[in-house]
């Protein structure tokens, strides 16, 4: 059978370790779930631009950063 994670402070998944760790900084400062959603897609957003742009899977987009 597989484990199941738990945690009553809370858990952040996400398919980049940096997307993560953006998820988990807004809830160690007092954020919930949704505001650590939205952080962690950001960062994906920015994460994965570049490995989309070079496959052509998505029109040229400027790099902007982007600070949570």
């Amino acid at each position: 059978m597989i484990e199941t994670a738990r945690s009553l402070r809370g858990i952040v998944s996400a398919p980049h370790r940096l997307a993560a760790e953006a998820g988990l900084r807004v809830l160690r400062e007092g954020g919930n779930a949704i505001e650590a959603m939205i952080a962690a897609a950001a960062t994906i957003t920015g994460s994965y631009t570049m490995a989309a742009k070079y496959w052509e899977l998505m029109p040229a987009v400027p790099q902007q950063r982007v600070w949570i």
